[in-house]
């Protein structure tokens, strides 16, 4: 086994290169999710305000 190990040598490019190609393979893209929002009625925000804020929220 120690014989084995002697006889191995990784390049510092490869490392590099296999550092580089694990990076790039991510997806960097946020997600976000929800399954409920709650929005508030009151003096300042009638249902119908509400329920357009949900559907402006959604189509997002």
């Amino acid at each position: 086994m120690e014989d084995l190990k002697k006889n191995q040598f990784i390049q510092e490019e490869e490392i590099k290169r296999e550092y580089q190609a694990y990076l790039d393979s991510f997806d960097l893209v946020a997600r976000r999710s929800a399954s409920h929002l709650m929005i508030n009625i009151s003096s300042e925000r009638t249902k119908e305000q509400a329920l357009d804020l949900a559907n402006q929220i959604k189509k997002k």
